[in-house]
């Protein structure tokens, strides 16, 4: 997974806003909707950040199954854990954070796929 070292910040934060993204429109998808803020240039990361950890906190009141609710958390605090190791590593680019990263990044839109699968077979 080293090859993860190498990416550029801008990397990084493409698959960051990618992952976003589909944690976004997933939220905005869910019985009761979920909006959170665009990513957009000028925008703050910090409020991508809060709006994750938002859904994050709510995640088990949403009315859905408790495996998906967990699912929609776990996706969150994965997220939550890229972000924080990303800039760790931006600070001291270590292997292990960069692998690191990749594992979070990966964890949180695995764990996505779990709600979207609840969601696919709702719509059915």
């Amino acid at each position: 997974m080293s090859d993860w070292q190498d990416l550029t910040e801008e990397d990084f934060l493409g698959r960051m806003i990618s992952s976003y993204a589909r944690i976004g429109l997933t939220c905005s998808l869910l019985p009761i909707p979920i909006s959170l803020p665009t990513p957009e240039i000028g925008r703050r990361f910090g409020d991508l950040y809060d709006a994750i950890a938002r859904v994050s906190e709510i995640s088990e009141e949403i009315p859905v199954p408790e495996p998906v609710a967990a699912a929609l958390f776990t996706s969150c605090t994965y997220w939550l854990a890229a972000y924080d190791v990303f800039t760790a590593f931006m600070g001291d680019r270590r292997e292990h954070r960069a692998d690191a990263f990749a594992l979070c990044v990966l964890g949180s839109e695995g764990a996505l796929e779990t709600v979207a699968e609840w969601l696919a077979s709702e719509q059915e």
